[in-house]
C-alpha cells in the first residue's frame, strides 16, 4: 500500500507500508466507526465503484496528538516523525 502525504506539493513523498492480509480493511472500518475517517464511493466506470478514505478532523486532531506523545518518547531525535504537516 502507498500513501502520499496531505500536502499540496507534488513532491510530497509517498510512504510504503507493509499491511499484514486481512489487517487493512477492519482497521479502516474502526477508524471510520470512530470517525477518524471519512469516505466516499466513486464509479470509474459502470462495472466498479472504489472506496475512498479521508482523514476527518477528528482524525487530525487525533494524528496531531499522537505525533506529540511520539515526539516526546523520542525527544532525543525531535522531528523524527512529522506527518502531521501539509
Amino acid at each position: 500500500m502507498a500513501m502520499r502525504s496531505p500536502s499540496t506539493s507534488s513532491e510530497a513523498p509517498t510512504i510504503m507500508v507493509q499491511v499484514e492480509h486481512g489487517s487493512l480493511y477492519p482497521a479502516l472500518h474502526r477508524l471510520e466507526r470512530k470517525g477518524r475517517l471519512d469516505s466516499k464511493w466513486e464509479s470509474r466506470d459502470a462495472k466498479r465503484e472504489f472506496k475512498y478514505y479521508l482523514l476527518s478532523a477528528a482524525g487530525r486532531k487525533q494524528l496531531v496528538a499522537e505525533e506529540s506523545k511520539w515526539n516526546n518518547w523520542w525527544a532525543p531525535s525531535p522531528g523524527l516523525l512529522r506527518l502531521s504537516e501539509g
